[in-house]
């Protein structure tokens, strides 16, 4: 556990500092004198934030489990719409066409 809670606005300032320190003409320590910045304070906190971002580019982020959508349309027909049935060659067990799923589905559904 943390010995203390993390302060977003000390943060942001010294991240504002380092950017300002990398992009601009003096080194570290003309950069602290100039802006009154203690330089140990300058380095731990560099030290620090950069320790922080490695650790939020490290963090495992929860994996989406795929979901799948299966819509099945079933038009129910009475038995004077329905043609002659034939007469199946195949052996009985799993549907294989779609009217054989339709009518596992039907079933089912009552």
């Amino acid at each position: 556990m943390a010995r203390h809670q993390r302060d977003p606005k000390l943060e942001k300032f010294w991240r504002r500092h380092l950017r300002r320190q990398r992009f601009n003409a003096f080194n570290i320590r003309a950069y602290c004198r100039l802006y009154y910045l203690h330089e140990s304070a300058f380095y731990a906190w560099r030290w620090i934030i950069a320790l922080r971002d490695a650790q939020a580019a490290t963090r495992v982020k929860p994996a989406r489990t795929p979901t799948a959508v299966i819509s099945i349309n079933i038009n129910e027909k009475t038995d004077s719409d329905k043609p002659a049935a034939k007469k199946s060659t195949r052996k009985p067990g799993r549907p294989r066409t779609a009217e054989d799923i339709r009518k596992l589905v039907v079933q089912l559904a009552t």
